[in-house]
């Protein structure tokens, strides 16, 4: 009697343990299953990033364009076909590109949507200097910024690029033409706090905002300008917001969709062993989740997350909308995006 009540106490233990043992193997897969990494594919001209967290930005269904240093200060702007792997300079971008050794001063880059043009930032971030230049090398000209930078977006026809900067209670738009006479027009507005500004089409320019009256948790707005026309932003729409996001320090508008990737604290800390009393110890941890959504408010989805403290840079949709690209370990990596 007393052996068989022992042989059901240890059964008994032996399937708790097992059902415990399942129950954590599941939760690991599904915790898996949603990491950004395994969902993703990795582009095939990731050999470019190794050691080189360049920029890059798609230029076409099959093609993006990125930078690599070839010198201190000088750079080469690659033309990147992933369909057949190739890579070839953009030789007419050179002087563009070339020059910015000086470690204490900003470089950054910008191509309009079909990649003829191309627009850099340089200098001290007191003074920078705007070049904008055709992509043959035959048109070049440059401004000196004297205000605040701000959020830049291209036309889609490349006739120019806007620049939203907040000064003192106010938001000013300026509009770069890249032809005729060259010199920006502005145009100021009631102050708003932008978080990304796009063109919805040539004649419409979307924004999306954080009101500056509550928290930005409470929703992100869009808001739309007619252009040039227009004289002030009209409410579209408000997006929704996942209820632990602390931040979002990216956004990328495609088309009547944003993705937006969020920095997120989980409901509760893991705790830790220490070698005092009481031997463990609460610690915060963090990671980042992409979304997506509809500009219109609508239909809010997880894409993925990544592991905890590690994060992903240079969110981009593709040029067709059908998928969205990061860099994460010096790889450009691509996941498909269904409609």
């Amino acid at each position: 009697m007393f052996k068989k009540h022992r042989l059901q106490t240890v059964l008994w233990w032996a399937a708790l343990f097992l059902l415990i043992a399942g129950a954590g193997i599941i939760f690991v897969l599904s915790q898996n299953n949603s990491l950004l990494l395994h969902k993703a594919v990795r582009v095939r001209d990731e050999s470019i990033f190794v050691g080189n967290r360049a920029s890059y930005f798609w230029i076409s269904d099959d093609s993006f364009l990125t930078t690599k240093e070839i010198a201190q200060g000088d750079y080469d702007l690659l033309n990147c076909n992933v369909r057949d792997g190739q890579q070839k300079v953009v030789a007419g971008a050179s002087a563009l590109f070339s020059g910015h050794e000086k470690a204490s001063d900003i470089f950054w880059w910008l191509p309009s949507p079909d990649g003829k043009w191309l627009l850099t930032i340089s200098g001290s971030p007191e003074a920078a200097v705007y070049t904008a230049g055709s992509a043959d090398g035959r048109q070049q000209f440059s401004w000196k910024r004297k205000w605040a930078p701000g959020q830049i977006a291209w036309n889609p026809d490349g006739s120019g690029w806007i620049e939203f900067s907040a000064e003192k209670e106010q938001t000013v738009l300026r509009f770069f033409p890249t032809a005729g006479s060259h010199e920006p027009t502005e145009r100021r507005f009631p102050k708003r706090l932008i978080s990304a500004a796009d063109f919805r089409n040539p004649r419409r320019i979307w924004i999306l905002a954080s009101p500056l009256a509550r928290s930005w948790q409470d929703s992100l707005e869009v808001l739309e300008l007619n252009w040039p026309g227009g004289t002030n932003f009209v409410l579209r729409s408000r997006l929704a917001v996942p209820k632990r996001a602390r931040d979002f320090p990216h956004e990328e508008m495609c088309g009547n969709r944003v993705a937006i990737l969020f920095s997120i604290e989980p409901a509760f800390p893991r705790f830790v062993l220490t070698g005092q009393f009481p031997f463990f110890r609460p610690e915060s941890r963090w990671f980042q989740e992409l979304w997506i959504e509809a500009l219109d408010g609508s239909g809010l989805r997880k894409i993925g997350r990544t592991r905890a403290h590690e994060g992903i840079s240079g969110v981009q949709w593709t040029a067709d909308g059908k998928a969205i690209t990061f860099l994460s370990g010096d790889a450009l990596w691509r996941v498909p995006i269904a409609r």
